[in-house]
C-alpha cells in the first residue's frame, strides 16, 4: 500500500524509528520527489515523501487507517 505525507502531519519530520509502527508493518520504500529511498530506522520522513507499506494481508485495512492518521492529520 501507498500513503504519502502531508505538511504537518504527525509523520512529517519523524524519524521511522521514532513512530510505532503498527504489528506486521514495514516500511518497505520511501518516494521522495524522484528519489527512491531504501529506508532504515534513521530515515527522516517529509511532507511529501510516499511510503510503500507491507503489511499481514489479515489486518491491511486497519494499518492504512492507522498510518493514513498519522500522514494526514497533526498530532493534537
Amino acid at each position: 500500500m501507498s500513503i504519502t505525507i502531508y505538511a504537518g502531519a504527525q509523520l512529517d519530520g519523524c524519524k521511522i524509528k521514532d513512530f510505532p509502527w503498527p504489528t506486521d508493518c514495514i516500511v518497505m520504500v520511501v518516494y521522495r520527489g524522484e528519489e527512491k529511498i531504501i529506508p532504515n530506522g534513521q530515515t527522516k520522513l517529509q511532507a511529501g515523501d510516499t511510503l510503500i507499506l507491507r503489511a499481514n494481508s489479515a489486518t491491511t485495512r486497519q494499518v492504512y487507517h492507522e498510518i493514513s492518521r498519522a500522514a494526514h492529520y497533526a498530532q493534537g
